[in-house]
């Protein structure tokens, strides 16, 4: 194996395993500065020690620097915890909804080649020196 291809293929992991820990952090900074989930998302009547008993379960009186390392170990096994909103497995959200993600993502390729591919063929032929006579 050449030695650049190898240099390149090393970089590249090493820029996609920093790509995807800078997204995953964004999403724990991101999910703590809306604040506290248990006080908008508790009825009205819940009591404060209702609610921090809802905190201590879900770990949300833990330093932040305890909750960020239960953050990515968890996301490291696939563990995204539980809905707060529909109270079921985070993961059960999202595969409920991977059919319709599939087939929005299939349709903007397909738009995306249907006006890509005409307008590269077309394109050529504007510029000085371009092809297209």
């Amino acid at each position: 194996m050449n030695t650049q291809l190898a240099y390149a293929a090393v970089a590249r992991f090493i820029r996609g395993v920093a790509v995807v820990f800078l997204v995953v952090t964004s999403v724990f900074i991101l999910s703590r500065a809306t604040g506290d989930p248990i006080s908008y998302l508790a009825p009205i009547e819940t009591t404060s020690e209702q609610i921090e008993e809802y905190k201590d379960q879900l770990g949300l009186n833990d330093p932040l620097i305890v909750q960020y390392g239960r953050f990515l170990a968890e996301t490291a096994q696939l563990d995204f915890g539980t809905s707060f909103r529909a109270h079921v497995p985070a993961t059960d959200v999202v595969t409920e909804r991977i059919v319709a993600t599939v087939m929005l993502g299939v349709a903007a390729l397909l738009f995306a080649f249907a006006v890509g591919v005409p307008m590269g063929v077309v394109a050529p032929g504007g510029r000085p020196g371009g092809g297209g006579g």
